[in-house]
């Protein structure tokens, strides 16, 4: 298995319980232009984005040239999230009356695969939700906009090995009873790629 240091985040969100149920029976869901596949598992059920490709490839990591990886190189390749940058993808999806109602609830656990990319960023999300009621009463329209959210705020470090593939893969447990988000703290406007005006520090890097 690869040496991949997702973020393990305890963070709460949490919904208002209703009897709402968005996803049982359904095999997929639209929304705000992403299509996601429902797939129900006893007690958990997975939305994954009908466009992702690499969040599905198995068989191991592949050098950028499609060369398998050697498997006594397999756990050299690492990545690490950026500090922060989960929890501000969650709190530009959920307001903060949302948050307050999820946070409330034991049951409301989500577990995000990430597609980590060499250059650091987050290409492909797929989310594995507990089967409970507060989970099944969020609209597709907070997942869609999550991912969304996701992709563009959680940024990795990733190492020099982690650099020569075409791509890793991560996680992030996210227990929406265990951490606040303050809201009460304003979000740094993001910089603008190609700015002249903003310095962008490169990644840390490491063997």
């Amino acid at each position: 298995m690869k040496r991949i240091f997702g973020i393990f985040s305890a963070i709460v969100l949490v919904f208002p319980v209703s009897a709402q149920d968005y996803y049982t029976g359904k095999s997929t869901v639209t929304a705000d232009g992403i299509t996601f596949v429902v797939s129900n598992r006893h007690y958990i059920f997975s939305l994954d984005n009908v466009d992702n490709v690499q969040m599905n490839q198995s068989g191991g990591y592949r050098y950028k040239d499609g060369t398998l990886v050697e498997e006594e190189f397999a756990d050299y390749a690492t990545a690490e999230t950026r500090p922060g940058c989960v929890d501000r993808a969650l709190k530009e999806t959920f307001s903060e009356e949302e948050y307050e109602a999820l946070r409330n609830d034991r049951n409301a656990v989500v577990v995000i695969g990430y597609v980590i990319s060499p250059e650091g960023n987050t290409p492909e999300v797929s989310f594995v939700v507990d089967y409970a009621p507060c989970m099944l009463a969020i609209p597709p329209e907070k997942f869609a906009l999550l991912e969304k959210n996701l992709k563009r705020y959680v940024k990795w470090d990733v190492n020099l090995f982690g650099r020569k593939l075409q791509f890793m893969h991560g996680l992030s447990f996210v227990n929406f009873s265990k951490i606040n988000l303050d809201y009460s703290v304003p979000e740094p406007t993001p910089p603008v790629e190609g700015d002249p005006d903003i310095l962008v520090e490169p990644p840390v890097l490491w063997d």
